[in-house]
């Protein structure tokens, strides 16, 4: 139940009347967010939130939002149903927190928190109001990515025993994003779909880094090997080295193989490449379904999916909060070993116990 309002007026929210919507952070991926949200039908954006004044005003009229805030707690007290959090990764929890305690269900980027402590915390703040909290790993909402996930479930590459992904960055980028550890910023996405594919934790981690080419307390390359129970394996290489005149923001490929095929995705091609004991199968959303909203961003995607478990009063089984945890402790223990230089174990001790058994699940 939505605590800024009695059961009725929540039921009738869910029943037909536009969710109001509010976005924080108005950095280049919270205005992404704000204008897939004007993308999904049943919803209306009526506050921003930014601290820069000028930045906050200026995108609220030029995306015609009545409210503009530069304070995200004075936000929280004005009459929301979901919130979408863009801010920045070290004050992302403390942001979030005041929302969740008024009721707004929240789309929270990732990562949650920059510690596991304090993203246990957000959530248990979340199941005290009886709101829903999604992290923003919007690849399981890719009509691509959700499609070699259904492969999978049907059996279609047998028993999965290798994860591969690539994800080339540009150059520039690795500067604007110094603030976080790449681990945290880029690679968590792979680290989640790596998890999600295999439906486990891993057992341990190892990282590879090579020094940066530029000044930066962060490597700009670094190499991720994620071992699975079973002897199953995912390697996530992750790399800010593409030029800005290269002609695309990302190069990217994830590549799976089972006991019975091999399925390839690859950016920007768009296209899935499934090699089976039947033959070749290429799926291209251009000329293909892959499955509803193909056309559509996954950002929309994961906005939509959203508001209709807020609608329809679910939990989003699709992204489970224990599976944000999960990523989230891959990718801590990723910095781990990239700082210690050795395999590290995972290791949840510092989770409320009753995290565990879903954790590791």
């Amino acid at each position: 139940m939505l605590s800024s309002g009695t059961a009725g007026e929540t039921r009738a929210k869910r029943n037909g009347t536009s969710l109001r919507i509010g976005v924080v952070g108005l950095g280049p991926w919270g205005v992404e967010h704000l204008r897939a949200w004007r993308q999904v039908p049943g919803v209306s954006v009526v506050a921003v939130c930014d601290r820069d004044r000028a930045r906050g005003e200026a995108v609220a009229a030029e995306h015609d939002v009545s409210r503009c805030f530069v304070s995200a707690l004075e936000m929280a007290d004005a009459e929301l149903d979901i919130v979408s959090i863009a801010s920045g990764e070290s004050d992302r929890a403390e942001v979030a927190a005041p929302f969740l305690e008024r009721g707004v269900h929240a789309l929270i980027e990732k990562p949650l928190a920059l510690d596991l402590p304090a993203a246990a915390r957000l959530l248990r703040i979340a199941e005290q109001h009886d709101v829903t909290v999604m992290t923003g790993h919007i690849l399981r909402f890719d009509p691509r990515f959700a499609a070699l996930k259904q492969r999978l479930v049907e059996g279609s590459l047998g028993d999965l025993r290798s994860v591969y992904a690539r994800r080339l960055n540009l150059r520039s980028a690795h500067a604007r994003y110094a603030r976080t550890h790449p681990a945290l910023m880029a690679a968590i996405h792979d680290f989640d779909l790596a998890c999600w594919y295999f439906g486990s934790m891993p057992q341990s981690v190892r990282v590879n880094c090579a020094a940066p080419a530029v000044d930066s307390p962060f490597p700009d390359l670094l190499w991720t090997v994620l071992e699975f129970p079973g002897g199953r394996l995912a390697v996530v290489e992750n790399a800010w080295v593409l030029p800005d005149d290269a002609g695309v923001w990302l190069e990217s490929e994830t590549e799976l193989i089972g006991t019975e095929g091999v399925a390839r995705l690859r950016t920007p091609s768009d296209g899935l490449e499934l090699l089976g004991a039947e033959g070749p199968e290429r799926l291209d959303p251009s000329v293909a379904s892959l499955g509803p909203g193909d056309a559509a961003t996954a950002l929309r995607e994961t906005l939509l999916y959203l508001a209709e478990c807020v609608r329809s009063g679910r939990p989003p089984e699709r992204l489970r909060p224990a599976e944000s945890l999960r990523s989230l402790a891959v990718a801590l223990t990723a910095v781990r070993a990239a700082e210690s230089g050795r395999q590290e174990r995972l290791d949840v001790l510092d989770i409320p116990a009753e995290w565990h058994d879903q954790i590791l699940a």
